[in-house]
This record gives structure tokens, C-alpha cells and sequence, in this order.
């Protein structure tokens, strides 16, 4: 019995590498003609549908994605209209979508699609008479495309929320967003077409992110890149009283980082944030208040890295040198890293004591 198995098994493996060999060829093959096509500057839609083909069974031969939108520019484009033109790159967003769903992280899929919305037509027809009266921009085609596309990529953040290609994808979609219809005009079918995040919304994704996995560094990066470009950056007239309500005051006042902090102190991404975050505001009165809670929170965890690297970034001189030492004991894996820290130390103490003596 033993040695029937045995020939069973070997049986199934010479099927199995026989199956796998007849894959490759034709693989071979398929890239071969499509190759060859390229070559000769075949720009025919049989091409078309060769790289379809191709790309449905290896999406990062970026090659061919690039031959893809030569085909589209010289050889369907020129011959379409504007209708037939969105028709196509609507074609191309639902293949590059399937795409994404096994192959989430292939940068090649991300860069096709960029390309795709950033090729959708105005609309062929923008006269009044011709959409029931209403004078309309002709952008509704490309509203529609780029709605749809911030609906995308958030599902796929649903499903892998630290995904950094969805992360950086999302932020271009944001930023790329045609401008919304001109008041009063209100388009009867499709998404809507107010696409425009306020910051307060932004940061209300983020916290939800946040919320969902504090772990999250992406969400927290995306946080401090609202911040910066609304330009909430916080400065002396942070303590005047008209500014207590700004978010980034309201951060630095409220639990939610410190929360993240405790809950996780070895996790580093809320301690990076937190970081950045102190650094934008200076006042002696918030750090004193930053560096006792980071305190507590060590009494609590004492051999928490980031506790001990944040004090160490915050404390005064003369306490700096116990504290990299005891990051020598609990990450020696940095010990030279610590070490030169304490040079560094040694060093601006050193020139600060020779100025002091030069002075007087």
C-alpha cells in the first residue's frame, strides 16, 4: 500500500510540474508577441488586448503598462471621442481594480490609475440646451471619476488600514480633486460631487484610523500633514486665549496621544507623532507637562525605549546620561548609537563651560 502511495504521489508532483511548465510557456509566449508588437510600434487594439491579457497574469511588468498608454495615446485616442475616450479609461479603472484586490502593494497598478484619471475628458457636451437647460462646466465626467476613486481607495484602507501605497495614493487623490460644480448646479445621478475634505474632516478620518489601532503610523503621519498644511503650527500666540480652541492646542490638552501611549509604550508610532508634535509647540509650560506624564508612564514601564529616548530628547543635561545608559541595558543592539549621544553630550557641555569661562 505504502508503495502504491508512493506512485500516487509521484504521479500527481509530474502532473503538477507538467501543468506549471505548460503555464510558463505560454506566459513566455504571450510576452514574447506582446514584445514584439511593442517593438514595431503596434498600436492596434489586438494589442490592446494582449496587454490585457499579460497584465492580468503579472501586474508589475511595467513595461507593459507603459506600452498599455502608448496604444491608448497613439493609436485609440486619436481615433475615438470624448465619450468613447471616458468609456475606455472607465474600462481601465474596473481592470486596474480587479488588479488591486490580489495585488494590493504593486506600485505599477497605483501609477496606471493615476494616469487613467488624469486622462478623463471634459465633457463632450457642456452647453446648456444640451444638458436640460442647466449651464454646466463640463468637468462632471472627471468629478465622478475622482469621487469614485477616494471611495476606492478608503475601502481598501477599510480592508488593510496601514497600507502606505493606499496612505500616499489617497493623499494624491485629495490633492488632485477638480474644483466642485459652480453653485446651484446639482447633477441628478452619480456620487456626489462635493468632493472637498475640511481639515476638521480630515483630522476626524485620522482619529477614527487612530482610534481603530493606535499602532497605526500612517494615520498618525497623515494627521501631522494636516496640521502643516493648514498652517495650524503652533507659536507663542498659541497661549492667547483666542487660540485655545485650535485642534493642535486641543491635542496637546486632550488624552488622545498620551492614551495611545499608555496603551502601547513599546508601539512607536504615537511616540514619533507626540515628537513632532511637541516640537511644534515649544512652551516650557507644555513640555514640563509632556516630560512628567512621559515620567509616570516610565514608573509604570521602566525599560520602555521610547520613554527613556523621549526624556532623553527632553530632560535636562544632567539626567540625560543616566538615561542612556539604562537604553545601553534594555537596546544594546544601539549601544553605539547611545554612545555617540553621550559624546555629542560630553561635547556641547564642554563648549559651553569654555564660552562661559571665555565670557568673563
Amino acid at each position: 500500500m505504502a508503495y502504491v502511495g508512493q506512485r500516487a504521489n509521484a504521479r500527481n508532483y509530474r502532473e503538477r510540474k507538467e501543468k506549471e511548465l505548460a503555464k510558463i510557456k505560454s506566459y513566455n509566449a504571450l510576452s514574447d508577441r506582446v514584445l514584439a508588437k511593442k517593438h514595431f510600434g503596434d498600436y492596434s487594439i489586438e494589442a490592446l488586448d494582449l496587454t490585457t491579457d499579460l497584465l492580468a497574469i503579472n501586474p508589475e511588468f511595467y513595461t507593459i503598462w507603459n506600452y498599455r498608454r502608448h496604444i491608448f495615446l497613439n493609436g485609440v485616442f486619436p481615433k475615438s471621442n470624448p465619450a468613447e475616450i471616458h468609456a475606455r479609461l472607465k474600462d481601465d479603472l474596473e481592470f486596474t481594480l480587479r488588479a488591486l484586490k490580489q495585488h494590493p502593494k504593486v506600485y505599477w497598478i497605483w501609477n496606471h490609475r493615476r494616469w487613467c484619471l488624469e486622462h478623463i475628458p471634459v465633457a463632450h457636451d457642456a452647453r446648456p440646451e444640451a444638458q436640460g437647460g442647466a449651464e454646466r462646466d463640463g468637468l462632471d465626467w472627471q468629478r465622478q471619476s475622482w469621487a469614485r476613486e477616494l471611495f476606492v481607495v478608503e475601502k481598501m484602507m477599510d480592508a488593510d488600514p496601514r497600507n502606505f501605497h493606499a496612505w500616499n495614493y489617497r493623499r494624491y487623490v485629495l490633492a488632485s480633486l477638480p474644483p466642485d460644480p459652480p453653485s446651484g448646479d446639482s447633477p441628478s445621478s452619480g456620487p456626489s460631487l462635493a468632493l472637498h475634505r475640511t481639515p476638521a474632516s480630515e483630522l476626524a478620518f485620522t482619529t477614527k484610523k487612530i482610534e481603530a489601532n493606535f499602532s497605526n503610523f500612517s494615520a498618525w503621519h497623515q494627521r501631522s500633514k494636516v496640521y502643516a498644511a493648514t498652517g495650524q503650527m503652533a507659536d507663542a500666540s498659541i497661549r492667547d486665549a483666542g487660540q485655545l480652541n485650535s485642534p493642535l492646542f486641543l491635542d496637546l490638552n486632550s488624552s488622545f496621544v498620551n492614551q495611545a501611549m499608555y496603551t502601547d509604550p513599546n508601539d512607536q508610532s504615537a511616540w514619533i507623532y507626540h515628537r513632532w508634535l511637541i516640537s511644534q509647540n515649544p512652551d516650557p509650560a507644555v513640555i514640563h507637562r509632556e516630560i512628567q506624564i512621559i515620567q509616570d508612564l516610565l514608573a509604570e514601564e521602566p525599560d520602555s525605549k521610547w520613554c527613556l529616548e523621549s526624556l532623553e530628547d527632553g530632560s535636562v543635561k544632567t539626567e540625560v546620561t543616566k538615561i542612556l545608559q539604562r537604553l545601553i541595558d534594555i537596546d544594546p543592539k544601539r549601544k553605539e548609537r547611545y554612545h555617540d549621544l553621550g559624546l555629542e553630550l560630553a561635547t556641547a557641555t564642554t563648549a559651553t563651560t569654555t564660552n562661559q569661562h571665555l565670557s568673563t
